[in-house]
């Protein structure tokens, strides 16, 4: 849990799956933690309890998350008296497990408002509240510094609430991205790690010392083959 009242500062994105260079510069855009001070400030809501750094990536025990995660994230929601759960999955993966997470909570009697990029995922995965944007990964609540559009996108989504009649009811956002963008898998993490092999190489790294400082980094371990690879292929 996170402290509803944390800096956005002091925010780290570690993910590898999606670009989430605007993130990084703004985090509003994925993890919209100023706009719900602003709207808890406006009275639109009761109050802010809360923000949830939710499981990263795909969760393969389906069964374990539905009975050790779901209920723990619960317990910290009903603690709270939290009557609805706002979720936003950042890469293909946090898609299909928060859908699951989504079906989980609503379940045990809170409402969930899921807000995603990858319409075909959602139609998989069926979260029983959800709007879909044609946007880009990693940028579900609009574009970097552009509040106006932050705050319409979560109004909008909000709407489902009194909306939605049924389950599984997938609504979305009239907002146009603009410009043409495409995702590529693995682009974003190629480009990552070759940027930081390649600063390392620049600074006269030793491949060894490349290999122990991106796994603290990454979380990942690679092999001297693999980090000349990334090296190679981001030479500039």
């Amino acid at each position: 849990m996170i402290p509803k009242d944390s800096q956005v500062d002091e925010f780290v994105i570690n993910n590898l799956y999606y670009d989430h260079d605007d993130a990084d510069k703004d985090i509003n855009i994925i993890f919209p933690i100023e706009r719900f001070r602003e709207l808890e400030n406006e009275s639109y809501f009761r109050e802010f309890v809360f923000a949830i750094s939710g499981p990263n990536g795909r969760i393969y025990k389906r069964t374990a998350l539905m009975e050790e995660v779901v209920p723990q994230i619960l317990a910290k929601l009903k603690e709270a008296a939290v009557d609805v759960l706002f979720i936003i999955p950042a890469c293909v993966l946090d898609h299909q497990t928060m859908g699951v997470v989504a079906r989980g909570i609503e379940q045990m009697g809170i409402a969930t408002i899921y807000v995603g990029v990858a319409k075909d995922i959602i139609l998989q995965v069926r979260p029983p509240r959800a709007v879909f944007l044609d946007f880009p990964f990693g940028h579900n609540i609009g574009k970097a510094f552009n509040r106006e559009l932050q705050m319409s996108i979560i109004k909008d989504a909000f709407k489902v609430l009194e909306t939605a009649k049924a389950s599984g009811i997938l609504g979305a956002l009239p907002y146009d991205w603009g410009d043409k963008f495409e995702f590529t898998p693995g682009a974003y993490r190629q480009k990552k790690i070759g940027e930081f092999v390649n600063k390392m190489r620049t600074l006269g790294r030793e491949w060894s010392e490349i290999s122990l400082e991106a796994e603290k980094r990454f979380g990942l371990k690679f092999s001297r083959e693999e980090l000349k690879r990334f090296h190679s292929e981001n030479a500039e």
